[in-house]
């Protein structure tokens, strides 16, 4: 048998047939004797007063002959009395009968009493605005009711003097009877003239002992009185005091208790202006002799606004508990008037704690060593917390009494608030257990919590209720106890260890009947609690593996639906007996995680009655802290030894050969990868591969493992992710190599290396000495690399020979310009990675050797696929002073060209040096008659080039006609040439601050040639006419003729005889004859 440890609590509570733990229902139990939040908020009855008459200022419960009634006092109501404006009243109103009106208590029917001062008949008295019903209070069950006006005004016999006395009327026996201690011929401020008796009234538990609050008298020092009912009415009083007490207001609230070893009540008065406004509590015996006081610990706090008495910690003495409504937290400005509420606990030594108090550095009070004491502070600036107390007795009976606290000006939209807290053995739980909100219950009300009076069962179903009085709403609210339903429950399953191995049962599923795992769960529910009904509606519900989130991480199913929950609704339970149930569930066979335990949850839900029903009746409710959900877990069966704990020890480790990627490159990447498990079996190995951005997963390669395991790609987060299930679990020594794939695709520029991560692990933990094998990584540097090239070709249109035929030696023979020349320039980023800046540098033969223009720019060179691309042109001379005047002279045309100087000329002849190198040659002419740039006369044409992507083109045409007048006195027209143009381009900037590739800065070249055939343009022969010929051969023939005839004439053709020339030969050589003249030698000048 159990034994239940609050067996006065649920004495009929019995073991069911399923033994329950007695441990769990003690702390069930434990738990729901700690807590309150029983009082009814969804149907409050709300009763309400004429308006501007202040209902509810004031409230109190009462019992008559087993009726409940709520008394509630209206101090600025109107009534009958004659000539009496709004002295107000006390009503009375059934608890249990909402439909029904309140009525009024006839305490005083009567108007003002007159008095004959001999000449004429005075009122004695002016009861008019003397705010009667202000305090209300009733001795208990069957008792007296007490109401009281403490403005009431006095008058002396004269009718010189007015004072505010105070006056209670008693309603005893069905009689009423006024009580007016401060009513004589003493008016003055120092005595009783302006006491206001009845500020505050408390009756002892008996009900045969009154006090009344007098805090006015002795210029308010404050007074109080204690009325013996049964001697008579016999009274006890305070004297007055030094007139250092002047304005303190003994008896501004007042409670009753037990503070002494005597069996008598005693008493405790607020004193909120005492201990130069610190404020105070006093303790009185029946004979007004002092106990102790406490004082307060804030100035204008108003500690003792409020108070109140009850036994907080079951230790059978009366705790007191001090509301100081005005507290205040100065370390900020907006937190104001918050209030606070103390409570202090009498130990079996009759002692209470005193102001000894230490205020830390987190405004938290620490007792002193003789006794203990609470702090409760307010939750909201401006709410006044603490303006009412009430000592609510065992609100959610657990043996352990309860209080209520009002803050009137709290709360949602600052319409009030109550506060419950509940006892414990530790005294009072500070945690508030329920929140009352004015807000909530009825529209427009104001000032809920002004008033309080609880403690007392008004609807007879054995739990106190509570009433709040709403003043600046009229209203009055009566707020009842729920009964509370106490549940036991149990959950079981079995076996606990779960052998995977053993299917047993037989599950028909969509492929047919197969064998699974299965378990057996054991479910019991009873209830139990005061004053709730024989039988209740329940909702039962089971919920399996609920620590798995999703539904396909599920390990667990109900046998008969295949589902993961199951449903028992509408079960109707009976009071103390138990209700239990058997249901089988299976194990997936295909289950991923064996090591976690498999929770199983049990809940349990009281089903909500229709709403017309809940209007006629309380609604019970569960104890709010008994937990509503049971769990029990079974593990799977593994095999890691006796303690069936697995210790892995999961180890990795990546390489590759791949030693740089070039940023755009696709080329595939492989990373070799060793796994191996050296420890203990590791349940759900997962290795887990954090790719680079821009790098595509392609696959495993060359795998290498004793165990098999799969390889999923996903994304997240913009993060590549690979998982490899590795096994579940991965056995001892198990090993596994394979070559993970990747292609780096769109890499991230601003990255200078790509690491890949590598973490494998397990659900089952490692020893902490061998996690750090777990993460491993391989690192790739990424560099920037282009390969940029030049494609040359003709213009559009463009034939590869330009021949000068008969029609162009027409057109162009007497003009200064001849055929159109149109060479363009192809630069291609062959890639891998951007360039973001190139230049190409074109080299136009626009002049021959002497500097005369050969291949004249027509057009400006344009950039074509590309919009900010600009070229210039630089004019190579020998000298600058020629190039600037010739420069002058060739502009007239209109040619846009710069004029560059020598500045520019090494750059240039580095590059042509490059050309030299291609073409073979640095002259103007080769031997193949190919006419490029010479030495002295060229024109460069440079070209910067914007941001190219792999594969991107740019295009720069270059149009230009041939010189013809050149090529006749260069002497171009002898046999066909080549001219030619050639270009130079190089990367100049790459887009990323990482590494270059040394290949990126070749350089590129290219030549375009155009053929020329000007043989036509040379000075031919002219041709004779043919009669010219046939005249000039007659003349001819006709000279020569008479030649021959005059040589006759001569006698050339006569010829010497022998002996006439060596006749001849022997005459001397010169004669001195007559007939021969002699000649000077000089005179001839050939002989």
């Amino acid at each position: 048998m159990c034994v239940l440890c609050r067996a006065d609590m649920l004495p009929r509570l019995r073991c069911t047939k399923i033994v329950l733990s007695c441990v769990f229902l003690c702390a069930i139990l434990l738990i729901g004797s700690t807590r309150g939040f029983n009082l009814e908020v969804e149907f409050p009855d709300v009763r309400t007063g004429t308006p501007g008459s202040m209902f509810g200022y004031s409230v109190a419960q009462h019992i008559d002959q087993g009726q409940g009634w709520l008394l509630v006092g209206a101090p600025t109501a109107a009534t009958q009395q004659a000539g009496i404006i709004r002295g107000g009243a006390v009503y009375r109103c059934r608890a249990n009968h909402t439909a029904d009106s309140c009525s009024m208590i006839p305490f005083d029917e009567r108007g003002n009493s007159n008095q004959f001062n001999g000449t004429l008949y005075l009122a004695i008295e002016d009861k008019s605005h003397q705010w009667f019903g202000a305090t209300v209070a009733s001795s208990g069950d069957d008792g007296h009711i007490l109401a009281c006006a403490p403005r009431y005004v006095y008058k002396s016999p004269k009718a010189d003097k007015r004072a505010p006395v105070g006056t209670c009327y008693l309603n005893r026996y069905n009689s009423f009877q006024e009580f007016n201690p401060c009513k004589s011929s003493s008016l003055g401020y120092d005595k009783g003239g302006y006491c206001e008796a009845g500020f505050s009234a408390v009756f002892s538990n008996n009900g045969e002992r009154l006090l009344l609050g007098a805090p006015g008298a002795f210029y308010w020092q404050g007074q109080v009185h204690n009325f013996y009912l049964d001697r008579g009415n016999s009274r006890k009083e305070t004297v007055e005091e030094s007139q250092a007490s002047d304005d303190s207001y003994r008896g501004y609230s007042s409670a009753v208790g037990r503070f002494d070893a005597d069996e008598e009540d005693d008493y405790v008065v607020g004193v909120p202006r005492a201990e130069f406004l610190l404020g105070k509590v006093e303790l009185w015996t029946q004979n007004m002799s002092s106990i102790l006081n406490i004082s307060g610990e804030q100035v204008g706090a108003y500690f003792g606004y409020a108070v109140a008495v009850e036994d907080l910690d079951g230790n059978k003495l009366d705790d007191i508990v001090v509301g100081a409504p005005f507290y205040s937290d100065y370390s900020s400005t907006k937190s104001y008037d918050t209030g606070r509420v103390y409570i202090y606990y009498q130990n079996k030594k009759g002692e209470f704690s005193t102001s000894d108090m230490v205020e830390t550095k987190v405004r938290q009070f620490r007792p002193n060593k003789r006794t203990r004491y609470d702090i409760l502070d307010g939750h909201s600036p401006k709410s006044r917390f603490g303006s009412a107390l009430i000592g609510m007795s065992d609100l959610n009976i657990d043996g352990f009494k309860d209080l209520a606290i009002g803050a009137p000006y709290g709360g949602r939209e600052n319409r009030g608030a109550v506060y419950i807290y509940l006892g414990s053995e530790r005294g009072i739980v500070t945690k508030v257990s329920q929140v009352i909100e004015g807000a909530d219950l009825k529209p427009n009300i104001g000032t809920f919590g002004w008033s309080l009076s609880g403690g007392k069962d008004l609807d007879s179903n054995r739990y106190p209720d509570l009433l709040v009085g709403a003043y600046s709403s009229n209203n009055a609210v009566y707020l009842k106890a729920r009964p509370i339903v106490y549940v036991a429950a149990s959950l079981k399953i079995d076996p606990k260890k779960i052998s995977l191995d053993r299917k047993v049962c037989n599950y028909k599923g969509v492929t047919g009947t197969h064998k699974v795992t299965c378990v057996t769960l054991f479910t019991c529910i009873k209830y139990d609690g005061i004053g709730v009904p024989r039988q209740l509606v329940f909702d039962l519900s089971w919920k399996f593996d609920v620590d798995k989130k999703t539904l396909d991480a599920k390990r667990l199913y109900q046998l008969n639906t295949n589902q993961v929950v199951e449903y028992v609704n509408n079960k109707r339970l009976t009071k103390d007996k138990a209700w239990c149930q058997n249901s089988f569930v299976y194990i997936s066979n295909d289950i991923r995680d064996k090591l976690t335990p498999i929770n199983v949850q049990f809940e349990f839900k009281l089903k909500k009655r229709s709403l017309a029903r809940r209007r006629r009746s309380l609604q019970p409710i569960l104890d709010q802290y008994t937990p509503t959900l049971v769990n029990t877990t079974g593990h799977i069966q593994k095999e890691c030894g006796e303690d069936e704990t697995c210790i892995p020890d999961v180890w990795g480790t990546a390489y590759t050969f791949t030693d740089s990627i070039k940023l755009g490159s696709t080329s595939n990447i492989d990373i070799v990868v060793h796994l191996e498990n050296r420890g203990e079996g590791a349940f759900e190995t997962m290795l887990y591969i954090e790719l680079p951005r821009g790098v595509q997963y392609n696959g495993i390669q060359d795998r290498k493992f004793t165990i098999p395991f799969s390889c999923d790609k996903y994304t997240t987060n913009d993060t590549n992710l690979v998982t490899c299930d590795m096994g579940n679990p991965l056995p001892t020594k198990a090993k596994a190599n394979f070559t993970l794939r990747v292609t780096p695709g769109d890499i991230d520029g601003n990255l200078d290396r790509l690491m890949f991560k590598f973490v494998i692990n397990s659900s089952n933990e490692e020893l902490n000495s061998t996690y750090s094998d777990n993460a491993f990584s391989v690192t790739i540097p990424v560099i920037q690399a282009a390969d940029i090239i030049i494609i040359g070709r003709l213009g559009a249109n463009q034939t590869e020979q330009i021949v000068y035929n008969d029609t162009g030696v027409a057109l162009f023979k007497h003009s200064v310009y001849g055929p159109a020349v149109v060479h363009e320039y192809d630069v291609r980023n062959l890639g891998p990675s951007d360039i973001k800046e190139s230049v190409i540098d074109i080299y136009w033969p626009s002049f021959d050797d002497v500097g005369r223009n050969l291949l004249y720019l027509t057009h400006t060179p344009e950039v074509l696929g590309q919009q900010n691309s600009l070229c210039e042109t630089i004019v190579i001379t020998p000298f600058n002073s020629s190039m600037i005047v010739w420069y002058s002279e060739f502009n007239k045309q209109g040619q846009k060209m710069d004029v560059i100087m020598a500045q520019h000329q090494a750059e240039a002849r580095r590059k042509r040096r490059s050309l030299d190198a291609q073409t073979g040659s640095r002259i103007s002419r080769d031997s193949t008659n190919k006419i490029v740039c010479n030495k002295n006369w060229c024109t460069i044409i440079r070209c910067k080039l914007g941001y190219m992507r792999p594969q991107d083109s740019t295009v720069v045409r270059i149009r230009s006609r041939i010189w013809t007048d050149t090529l006749v006195k260069s002497g171009l027209t002898s046999e066909p040439y080549l001219i030619t143009s050639q270009a130079v381009a190089e990367v100049r900037q790459m887009p990323y601050n990482i590494k270059v590739d040394n290949s990126t800065y070749t350089i590129a070249t290219y030549e375009i040639g155009s053929y020329v055939n000007a043989k036509k343009l040379a000075p031919q022969p002219k041709s004779v006419e043919p009669w010219i010929i046939a005249v000039a051969v007659s003349a001819g023939l006709l000279l020569l003729l008479l030649l021959i005839v005059l040589l006759w004439w001569c006698g050339f053709f006569r010829r010497k005889r022998r002996e006439q020339e060596e006749a001849y030969a022997s005459k001397p050589l010169m004669t001195n004859g007559a007939n021969n003249t002699k000649y000077d030698i000089n005179s001839k000048r050939y002989e």
